[in-house]
């Protein structure tokens, strides 16, 4: 029983493990270290994207595993590859660490930043090669892929204050932005970005915010959009138009033959005049044409008027006035360690000395991300044996953290 536990937990864990991994292998900080170097920028981005790929095949092949021992086998080669990857961001970011340091010095070293250079391309090479061979295997093992669940059923704001920890001062630098009026831009419209990686945190501060009792009296109206990797601008619309109340009983209905400029007529007809809030989560696409087409809807709205977009990506929504980019980090030891106790215990308590030891090296190992403490205490929840909890320490992707 406590085999198979680990084993829920350690597919739960790489699930958000690779994640993290696909918003940090091209980062901007690490793509910053090869100036000049396109061959290692485009091999970087390659990667992120065949890892993104591997990612969506990850909960197919998670629940085909019990049944088929070829995709039993194709997990664990997957897992391998994955920790080579991170590996490589792992001194990519040790080298962004030094840099930093080096600050203009860095130039000094100019012989070592080639060799560093040559050593990513062979690592980056071999690791794309070998993980291409196994998402290139998703027909023959008839996998499909499946949206991240995390992102997919993501539901309207509905989580309370209290449940949150850690991110107050993030809250009240956003909700300041929001009241604000930005009358020197000379914009009636203008963009709020949080941006962080993966499980960070991005979705439960926008909720937090927007719920805001200050943020409710200040705006007229106010949309969240759930986006994901479809920035489908009809979708985009009909969903907003279906939030926003209207004074004409069916007036904003979609209807299937609705042409996409009749959507945008009808959207720019419901904000006109009004000073509203609107919430795009979890957007990746950048399409300058596709913001341009939103970007003249949302601009019959009042002056002040605010978007708040999630991202892993800070140059989403570039076409529009962006008054700030907020970049989030991870949460503080004390912060994660309120959360981790809420969800296990499911209240504040603390827990008793055999367990306590056992949640602080759990905590430790999850480094700052709200997700993975969330997902761990869930799973830890449901089974309080402390045999069983000491069996998790020895699941393979917390060891390979620690190597």
């Amino acid at each position: 029983m406590a085999e198979a536990f680990a084993k829920v937990f350690g597919e739960a864990l790489l699930s958000a493990f690779l994640q993290v991994l696909v918003d940090r292998v091209a980062s901007k900080e690490i793509l910053d270290l090869f100036p000049g170097d396109k061959a290692v920028v485009k091999l970087l981005r390659d990667l992120r994207t065949v890892l993104s790929s591997a990612n969506s095949l990850l909960n197919d092949a998670e629940e085909k595993q019990i049944t088929d021992e070829n995709v039993q086998k194709w997990l664990d080669e997957l897992k391998e590859v994955i920790y080579d990857a991170d590996d490589l961001v792992d001194k990519m970011d040790g080298e962004v660490l030094r840099s930093k340091q080096e600050g203009k010095h860095r130039t000094k070293f100019k012989n070592f930043f080639k060799f560093f250079n040559k050593k990513v391309k062979l690592e980056a090479e071999e690791i794309l090669c070998t993980l291409t061979l196994l998402v290139d295997q998703k027909d023959s093992l008839r996998l499909r892929e499946v949206e991240n669940k995390s992102s997919s059923n993501r539901l309207a704001p509905s989580l309370e204050a209290s449940d949150v920890y850690g991110r107050e001062a993030d809250r009240e630098e956003i909700v300041n932005l929001l009241l604000s009026h930005d009358a020197s831009s000379g914009n009636k419209v203008s963009v709020i970005r949080i941006v962080g990686m993966g499980g960070i945190g991005k979705t439960t501060l926008a909720q937090l915010v927007y719920k805001d009792g200050r943020i409710e009296e200040h705006f007229e109206l106010k949309a969240w959009v759930t986006v994901s990797q479809d920035f489908n601008i009809s979708k985009i619309t009909t969903t907003i138009c279906a939030k926003l109340p209207s004074e004409e009983p069916g007036k904003l209905e979609h209807r299937d033959n609705d042409e996409p400029f009749e959507l945008q007529e009808k959207l720019k007809k419901a904000l006109r005049g009004k000073k509203f809030l609107v919430v795009l989560d979890d957007v990746w696409d950048n399409d300058s044409d596709q913001w341009d087409s939103l970007k003249s809807s949302f601009e019959s709205g009042a002056s002040g008027s605010k978007i708040i977009v999630t991202s892993r990506r800070e140059n989403v929504a570039s076409i529009m006035v962006v008054v700030k980019t907020h970049y989030l980090s991870e949460l503080t030891d004390e912060y994660c360690w309120k959360l981790f106790v809420k969800y296990v215990c499911g209240t504040n308590e603390d827990l008793d000395e055999s367990k306590e030891e056992i949640g602080r090296e759990y905590v430790k190992r999850c480094k700052g991300l709200p997700l993975a403490i969330k997902t761990l205490g869930c799973l830890l929840r449901s089974d309080q044996h402390v045999h069983k909890w000491e069996s998790i320490l020895n699941v393979d992707v917390w060891n390979k953290q620690d190597s």
